[in-house]
């Protein structure tokens, strides 16, 4: 695994993680809060997590109510 570089929020420029490269794939690395521990999300994992997501979002919205 080598560290690409550290990516940042763009206004605040709040550390999220750092660029990794591991096994010629890209993912994040980040800290647990409060802990020296860390994890590594793969970049198609976390773009599969935001588009499902937001599918579950829009299908939610589009669900007829349910009348009491």
């Amino acid at each position: 695994m080598s560290i690409l570089y550290p990516i940042y929020t763009p206004e605040k420029h709040i550390c999220l993680g750092e660029l990794v490269e591991t096994d010629g794939k890209f993912a994040i690395r980040v800290k647990k809060p409060g802990k020296n521990d860390y994890e590594i999300l793969p970049v198609e994992n976390l773009l599969s997590i935001i588009f499902h997501t937001e599918e579950s979002k829009i299908a939610a919205s589009r669900a007829p109510e349910a009348s009491v």
